[in-house]
């Protein structure tokens, strides 16, 4: 396989000026640089991972529109990057919407409550319904209140949108995004640490501003009380940031276990106990219903543990390499490989070919999809 790949890397020059000519001669959208790069690796990896759906053709993409009722979104990778926006993502939103498509929009973001959100994508120019929106700051106010009733009151690491989502759901709030308070806290301090009794559990969203004395409080809370639950809104370990990846909820997370000796409850991607919750909820049938991400760990999983089709944009955080490397059994591995989520608009509207459409007529996608037929996912786990 080395070997092929280096084969196929060496010849990319002069398949890329290809691949160009023919965009320019076939009249193609004109793509970012994200996009652009998302594209050619989607041709590569056509080339080298046969065994996978990387769908590079105009019928392949067209074929996921048709065959699917349902549409589960990421939202970091997938429609914006870095808070621009992605290729033709504002389009493809509406152009499902418009076919009466459900769109459900599921993110590991917990900074934001649904109502930021919603104020947040109107700005941007879509069409979403509160309802639609599931972010983990919601996910873990759901769980919370529905498996743990009893609990009114709760320590939360995190930013507003999370105490947003908790205090709508009847959970008081003591911690949140204190910027200015103490951040240290030493061993004579912690000895007199006193852990208010009403706290009946900790929850923990990504917080920029992640203290030792955070992490301090946090431990005490579940070491006083063992049977109080240890929520996490989720554990992505990084997030890309442009070429670097910058630390994530799951440290926070990883910290408090070690430290109080509890496993936390992740109620985000790619929590089963999630997946079925949107799957009722929303009356969803799994069968029908794609999910969309730039992750493995999460979305795919995600996707995969619900028993829904699983579609990979790369245009997140995945790299080339781990697509490459990635296992025929692994438990994340997709259904199918999209270079940018915009292409399902750029397949399917006023009758434009996608870039990779001509240069590539015969990838494995648009032989293995047929527009006509249903698209089988895999078995599930």
């Amino acid at each position: 396989r080395a070997s092929s790949r280096e084969q196929y890397v060496t010849s990319l020059p002069a398949r890329r000026g290809s691949e160009m000519s023919v965009m320019r001669a076939t009249g193609a959208v004109e793509l970012g640089s994200v996009e652009k790069e998302a594209v050619a690796v989607a041709a590569r990896l056509a080339e080298l991972r046969t065994d996978l759906r990387v769908c590079t053709s105009r019928s392949a993409a067209s074929a996921l529109v048709a065959n699917y009722d349902n549409f589960v979104l990421d939202c970091d990778g997938v429609l914006w990057m870095a808070g621009s926006l992605l290729s033709a993502t504002r389009e493809t939103v509406a152009m499902l919407q418009g076919l009466g498509k459900r769109v459900i929009f599921v993110t590991n973001n917990s900074t934001k409550s649904r109502a930021m959100y919603q104020r947040k994508m109107a700005g941007l120019g879509f069409k979403v319904r509160v309802e639609d929106l599931i972010p983990s700051s919601y996910a873990a106010a759901d769980y919370l209140t529905s498996e743990h009733p009893e609990v009114k009151k709760a320590f939360v690491i995190g930013d507003m949108g999370l105490v947003e989502e908790l205090e709508a759901a009847g959970v008081r709030c003591v911690g949140g995004p204190d910027v200015g308070a103490a951040v240290s806290m030493g061993e004579a301090d912690f000895s007199k640490l006193t852990v208010d009794a009403d706290v009946g559990a900790v929850v923990c969203g990504w917080d920029q501003h992640f203290t030792f004395r955070k992490l301090c409080v946090a431990s005490l809370v579940l070491q006083k009380s063992p049977d109080a639950p240890f929520v996490a809104t989720n554990r992505d370990a990084t997030d890309r940031l442009d070429d670097r990846f910058i630390p994530a909820n799951g440290c926070a997370i990883a910290a408090i276990e070690i430290a109080s000796r509890r496993p936390a409850f992740c109620a985000g991607k790619p929590s089963k106990w999630l997946a079925r919750r949107v799957v009722e909820a929303h009356c969803l049938d799994p069968e029908r219903t794609l999910m969309v991400g730039d992750r493995f760990d999460t979305d795919m999983l995600f996707g995969n543990v619900g028993g829904m089709a699983t579609a990979l944009v790369l245009t997140g955080c995945v790299a080339e390499e781990d697509v490459i490397a990635l296992s025929e059994d692994d438990p994340a591995r997709p259904d199918f490989v999209l270079p940018y989520f915009g292409m399902l608009y750029h397949a399917t509207s006023e009758g434009r070919e996608v870039p990779l459409g001509a240069a590539h007529a015969s990838a494995p996608c648009a032989a293995a999809v047929d527009a006509d037929a249903d698209v089988e996912p895999r078995s599930r786990l």
